[in-house]
């Protein structure tokens, strides 16, 4: 008898694809979907890097040096943003490619599309300047 074939795994990292996830967060102890917007993909180490997005921009430190390592994004401006959004791009995450596998064969990873190139540019922009960043997380952003 035939057995339903798993999908495959076929996410092509770009910069910029936009996902959602449902992230641990072990500050707080919680499970919450999230709008991830992969920057990178470390070949050597086999990680995908990516930022969060956030909605709750109330909670965002109001210091010039946290507001310049945000990328706002208003409302409708990408599609699955329907509040006003913010990348931050201070914490480089990072999670191995089985990972983002096997969320994807769950059905618990949403390929949401891609940020525009405005928005693109920002990133890398921001990543540029950011004192928040390792130079090792920088090269593999910027390609250097």
């Amino acid at each position: 008898m035939n057995q339903p074939q798993k999908k495959a795994f076929d996410l092509n990292i770009t910069f910029g694809q936009i996902l959602r996830a449902k992230l641990e967060f072990k500050e707080t102890d919680t499970r919450r979907n999230k709008f991830l917007i992969i920057v990178g993909e470390d070949k050597k180490a086999k990680e995908i890097l990516f930022f969060i997005t956030t909605s709750q921009i109330e909670k965002i430190p109001s210091s010039e040096l946290v507001q310049s390592s945000m990328v706002r994004i208003k409302p409708g401006e990408v599609d699955c943003f329907k509040l006003e959004t913010v990348i931050d791009c201070r914490t480089v995450h990072r999670r191995s490619r089985k990972w983002f596998e096997e969320l994807f064969g769950k059905f618990h990873l949403g390929i949401h599309g891609a940020l525009p190139q405005a928005y693109q540019d920002q990133v890398k922009q921001v990543v540029f300047n950011s004192p928040f960043i390792s130079g090792h997380h920088r090269g593999i952003i910027l390609h250097m």
